[in-house]
């Protein structure tokens, strides 16, 4: 129940800043032209304090382990889908869209939550950080991936 009234008020800040945003573009501080640059920030610094903001949580060894683990997992997700994609783009002759939909697709993180919560009998904290990190390591090397595709093709 904690965790769903912490994901409720970042989801009303973010809901306010994107009301600031549209009186800041109506009152004329700012043009809609503008709306690039604060993407950048709010996308790449912004949102990732947010997140790790929101999972601020007491340190006890059993979080660290079960985070660290999470980590894992992840990292263990983009090297599996790394590795698949590097076998099967030549065979079924993938274009660099569907290669990074391979390796960023958000169906099995989004699955992950709820089946790892209710496997381990544990709150979503635990699968959530799978989901966050999964995220932030898509969000951090996806220029890279693109630039490597462009690259190879």
């Amino acid at each position: 129940m904690q965790i769903s009234l912490l994901l409720m008020q970042q989801i009303a800040q973010l809901f306010l800043i994107l009301l600031m945003g549209y009186a800041v573009v109506k009152t004329g501080l700012l043009k809609a032209s503008d709306s690039k640059v604060l993407s950048v920030v709010f996308v790449y610094l912004v949102m990732p304090c947010v997140v790790l903001n929101a999972f601020q949580i007491k340190d006890t060894p059993e979080i660290r382990t079960g985070l660290l683990y999470s980590m894992g997992i992840a990292v263990g997700m983009h090297i599996v889908f790394l590795l698949l994609n590097a076998l099967f783009r030549k065979a079924l002759k993938l274009d660099a869209v569907e290669q990074v939909n391979i390796i960023y697709s958000n169906a099995a993180a989004c699955a992950t939550v709820t089946s790892m919560a209710q496997l381990y009998d544990r709150d979503a904290s635990h699968s959530s950080a799978i989901y966050v990190l999964s995220t932030l390591l898509s969000i951090l090397t996806m220029p890279l991936m693109i630039g490597l595709f462009e690259l190879l093709l």
